[in-house]
């Protein structure tokens, strides 16, 4: 085996190319190249009655929970009740849609949230957001593991989009104050890498230094 100088060296330069190809790619790369379908773009015009249809929804869902606010203690935990409530609230008001059809929860971890299917039986993907600082950012505000879960849930080709909604409040009384709508062809993407090990690995027995039990 080699030695861990030659580990290094021999790691250094594949490591240094690999964030450097991923530092600034488009969104639709990644998901073509993961899943094999396309990422396609909202166009105004065309996809008007797609669009009224999401902002009516969108719309519907911030007015509930601004009157009611969600009892919620984490903010990162309110996207995980919206993408729950999205749907539902949909199938609530689905005699005021006019081109969307269903709206389908995934559930379970991974991109994206919730399915969403036009009267075309075109398929749009939607990761649904809750922030409190939408004017400023961090790299983990959209993250995408395109392996996994996103192969199962992503199966053809569509439009992608992130439904954010603007959140204030405090903890168990959080607000919908605002949202925004944002089309994923749009957005360029870098890796954030990271190496990851079970416990398999780490409690290996050559890797124990010392253990007790009660």
């Amino acid at each position: 085996m080699p030695d861990m100088h030659e580990e290094i060296e021999q790691y250094r330069d594949i490591i240094r190319k690999i964030l450097e190809a991923f530092e600034d790619v488009s969104f639709g790369v990644i998901i073509k190249v993961a899943t094999d379908t396309d990422v396609e773009p909202f166009d105004q015009e065309r996809d008007r009655g797609l669009i009224d249809d999401i902002k009516r929804l969108a719309d519907e869902t911030m007015h509930i929970y601004y009157r009611t606010p969600i009892r919620i203690r984490r903010i990162n935990e309110v996207s995980n009740f919206l993408e729950r409530e999205v749907p539902r609230i949909f199938h609530s008001i689905t005699d005021y849609m006019k081109t969307i059809r269903d709206v389908i929860h995934f559930g379970g971890v991974g991109y994206p949230d919730i399915k969403i299917v036009d009267s075309s039986g075109k398929v749009i993907y939607i990761d649904i957001k809750a922030t409190t600082r939408p004017e400023t950012g961090s790299a983990r505000d959209f993250y995408i593991t395109p392996l996994g879960k996103t192969k199962e849930k992503v199966s053809t080709s569509g439009k992608h989009a992130v439904l954010g909604f603007v959140i204030d409040g405090n903890p168990n009384n959080f607000r919908t104050i605002g949202w925004k709508l944002s089309d994923l062809s749009k957005i360029r993407i870098r890796m954030k890498p990271e190496f990851n090990a079970d416990n398999l690995e780490i409690y290996k027995k050559e890797a124990i230094i010392a253990e007790n039990y009660v």
